[in-house]
């Protein structure tokens, strides 16, 4: 698991993904998750873009 001041999350076992929790200034929380093979992409430098849905 991973935590700082903007982002909560890490590896969920049940998703195969991971999973985070990102907090805007304002306290509005938005959730993305990524897989194994997006999270080597982003390893290596390469591009990948990822969608956050607003948490409600």
């Amino acid at each position: 698991m991973f935590q700082s001041p903007s982002f909560v999350g890490g590896f969920d076992a049940d998703e195969v993904e991971f999973c985070f929790s990102y907090f805007v200034e304002n306290r509005t929380e938005f959730w993305f998750q990524f897989t194994l093979d997006q999270a080597k992409s982003i390893s290596k430098g390469e591009s990948v873009k990822l969608s956050g849905l607003k948490s409600e």
